[in-house]
């Protein structure tokens, strides 16, 4: 496993969903690139430090990406509900677990 694979968590897509797993993917994939950014006997932490910053925000992009699909996915299997409210989409936290959006803010609750 790669760092980025590692970083993007590719392993995790519960819903087995092919455009999570394009994402993670791809953001992986640049995050190799960055990763083999050479650092220069010049100003070495200057670089370093750049290269920790497109890494995080990578892993922002792909938490943001990921949480857009699942919701999108997750309204497309429930007609008339809009994305916004699929209180049930996956959530992927630091660290790699997993919850959902509802238990994030106390409202997990089942759909009359």
């Amino acid at each position: 496993m790669t760092l980025g694979d590692s970083r993007v968590g590719i392993d995790i897509n519960p819903s087995g969903s092919k455009t999570i797993a394009e994402i993670k993917r791809r953001a992986a994939d640049l995050m190799g690139a960055v990763d083999a950014i050479d650092l220069p006997g010049e100003a070495p932490g200057e670089i370093a430090r750049l290269k920790a910053l497109a890494m995080t925000e990578i892993e922002s992009a792909v938490m943001w990406a990921v949480m857009a699909a699942a919701r999108s996915e997750a309204a497309s299997r429930l007609p008339g509900v809009a994305a916004a409210d699929c209180d049930h989409a996956p959530v992927i936290l630091r660290g790699g677990g997993l919850a959902t959006s509802a238990a994030l803010v106390g409202r997990d609750r089942a759909r009359p």
